[in-house]
């Protein structure tokens, strides 16, 4: 069984403060967003550790996977393996896949009018967030955007919870699997906390994807986070 998922990771979001009773047009909440965009701080090193969770119903396989994973202040990402079980050839070609995606320039995949055109759906609660609905329609054939919705917390105007395909198929053995992604607010940021990749063909049937992120950490500097990175496979 082949599979390669690319796993969408979206830099942290800085928290803005502005009076959530206000409610804002879609024009206005693009602009926002645009601004807090283009003003955003250079984001934080972090080391977090992800739990991989692998699943394929027509097989009846299942397949684990601790990582130690270090994200440089660019975005980009590297792995140790702490723990695995089942499957460690689809598991490294994952990492691969994620480690490459890490490395593409932030523009080519971030949420802005460049690469999306947007439409307020409405408003909505996740978990404990009252957050604006956007629709995602991507501008170009790519996989590395997504068509689906966004949705941005209404006080802080961070990315809350990311559903959506790809707006081009990832490859042959995955085609568009159905990607959902969950934020939450850490250390001033809002942060990957989980994902859930569902990919459904022929040759395979469905296969499932979930990622837990925990023990998230900032870096101090970036000579520690280099330190921290010798040793680990690239």
């Amino acid at each position: 069984m082949v599979a390669i998922f690319l796993v969408f990771t979206i830099p942290p979001t800085p928290a803005a403060n502005r009076d959530a009773s206000v409610p804002l047009f879609t024009k206005e909440i693009l602009q926002r967003l645009e601004e807090n965009y283009e003003s955003r701080p250079r984001s934080p090193a972090y080391t977090e550790v992800r739990h991989y969770m692998l699943r394929n119903a027509r097989f009846k396989r299942e397949s684990e996977m601790d990582v130690q994973v270090i994200r440089r202040a660019d975005g980009a990402l590297d792995f140790k393996v702490l723990k695995v079980s089942g499957s460690e050839q689809i598991f490294k070609r994952i990492l691969e896949g994620e480690a490459a995606l890490s490395r593409l320039p932030v523009p080519e995949r971030s949420l802005t009018a460049s690469n999306y055109e947007f439409k307020l759906l409405g408003t909505e609660s996740v978990r404990s967030n009252r957050c604006y609905v956007l629709q995602l329609i991507p501008r170009r054939k790519s996989k590395y955007l997504l068509q689906g919705r966004a949705w941005f917390d209404t006080e802080t105007l961070g990315l809350v919870r990311l559903e959506g395909r790809p707006a081009a198929s990832v490859s042959l053995w995955v085609g568009k699997p159905l990607i959902v992604q969950e934020f939450e607010q850490l250390n001033g940021a809002w942060t990957a906390v989980g994902s859930h990749t569902t990919a459904s063909t022929r040759i395979l049937g469905t296969t499932e994807l979930s990622i837990e992120h925990r023990d998230h950490h900032v870096v101090e500097s970036q000579d520690a986070a280099n330190a921290m990175r010798i040793g680990l496979p690239r």
